[in-house]
């Protein structure tokens, strides 16, 4: 299980919504005035809030603010960015390989690789909506539990 400790963002009923702070490797370099990579770092970095459901009977008070331990199971992560990455591109080579092989012109080689390309797209977004409690991050501790 990977963990990182987060800050709750919004609590509703059935879930909090969290946000982890951006990690970046920059900030004990030398060049920090003159780095390009600091700087599109600072711009780029924007709150991005994520969905962690809460199990049935959990009763303890979380408030806007509090910190909380997450996790995510490896196994989980490495299928998801698998099929986040290799089904797309998997598509997008059968059907340009298709296309090529029925002797189609330039332009429609291209245009079925996008094509294939999209519906990978559209297969992995069903795939993650078919499995979307799989894919959650679940708590681990509360403020309290981390101190």
């Amino acid at each position: 299980m990977i963990c990182e400790t987060v800050t709750i963002g919004a609590v509703e009923k059935d879930c909090i919504w969290v946000e982890a702070t951006p990690k970046s490797a920059c900030g004990a370099c030398a060049a920090r005035s003159g780095c390009g990579q600091r700087l599109l770092g600072k711009l780029m970095a924007k709150p991005n809030l994520v969905r962690v459901p809460l199990a049935a009977g959990f009763n303890r008070s979380l408030n806007v603010g509090d910190q909380v331990q997450v996790g995510v199971s490896e196994a989980m992560l490495v299928s998801g960015s698998v099929t986040l990455y290799l089904l797309p591109i998997v598509a997008m080579m059968a059907l340009s390989g298709a296309a090529t092989v029925i002797g189609w012109s330039d332009w429609l080689v291209a245009a079925s690789a996008l094509t294939g390309l999209c519906l990978g797209a559209w297969g992995v977004r069903r795939y993650a909506l078919r499995r979307s409690r799989d894919y959650s991050p679940v708590l681990m501790a509360t403020e309290s539990d981390i101190e």
